[in-house]
């Protein structure tokens, strides 16, 4: 979730009058939701209409692979009249979500 959701969130309370967002005083590593860490990304949408503001789940099941090795190529030319050297690298990566029942999204109702 991006930092202004998790703040927003932060403020929420349960049925029982809980905070749904608890500090996780076994391990002192954050905080947790329902039991799972919670962890921010700029990357993520902010709290907006018709927008996925959170990603929840079991992320033991998400896969990231490297395809191959990398790849980089030196540009002497590209900047030889400034007396630079450029590079272009390549990095292949896929990702796979192998049970889809694992994690959830939550989207914000659209206005």
């Amino acid at each position: 979730m991006h930092d202004s959701t998790y703040g927003s969130l932060l403020k929420m309370k349960d049925g029982n009058g809980q905070y749904i967002i608890q500090p996780d005083f076994k391990s002192g590593e954050g905080d947790l939701l329902r039991g799972k860490r919670v962890n921010t990304s700029d990357f993520m949408d902010t709290l907006a209409a018709g927008k996925c503001a959170a990603l929840f789940g079991d992320f033991s099941n998400f896969i990231i692979a490297d395809r191959g090795g990398i790849s980089l190529r030196r540009l002497n030319e590209l900047y030889a009249a400034t007396g630079e050297v450029g590079y272009l690298m390549w990095l292949r990566v896929d990702a796979l979500l192998l049970e889809t029942d694992a994690i959830k999204q939550l989207k914000t109702a659209a206005a």
